[in-house]
């Protein structure tokens, strides 16, 4: 299996890629790139080629070069809830337990929060990509 990442390097500009082994990828570019590098989430993927090339498409004029960008937190968020696709079914699973469980109803919350900002920056990538064609 492969994986889509994300790193940070010490300037805050930020890596995405794919690697089956996101670690020793971390390693090798720490070596090649000479720089502080940490990685910051990695997502199992079957079609990383097709994932990669989408979430380069959707952050073309953040691009600093090749596959590092200078992303804003928005912009990690988006990218983060792309691959979280369970918010509805974990949401409606808790919501059948939130009138009696207040732990339960705080996730519930908490989930449907994550899915608002979520269509929010959508929204705002969307307007962007649209205002640049």
């Amino acid at each position: 299996m492969k994986y889509i990442y994300v790193m940070q390097d010490e300037q805050f500009y930020f890596k995405i890629g794919f690697s089956k082994n996101p670690l020793n990828r971390l390693k090798t570019l720490q070596q090649k790139e000479h720089k502080q590098i940490k990685l910051l989430c990695a997502w199992e993927c079957s079609d990383v080629n097709y994932v990669e090339r989408s979430i380069h498409s959707w952050f073309v004029d953040r691009r600093i070069t090749g596959e590092w960008f200078n992303l804003t937190t928005n912009d990690l968020l988006f990218i983060h809830l792309y691959f979280d696709k369970d918010l509805d079914a974990k949401a409606t699973e808790l919501f059948t337990r939130s009138d009696t469980d207040i732990e339960a109803h705080n996730k519930v919350l908490e989930i449907l929060t994550q899915k608002a900002k979520y269509e929010i920056v959508l929204a705002e990538r969307y307007k962007n990509l649209a205002r640049s064609i």
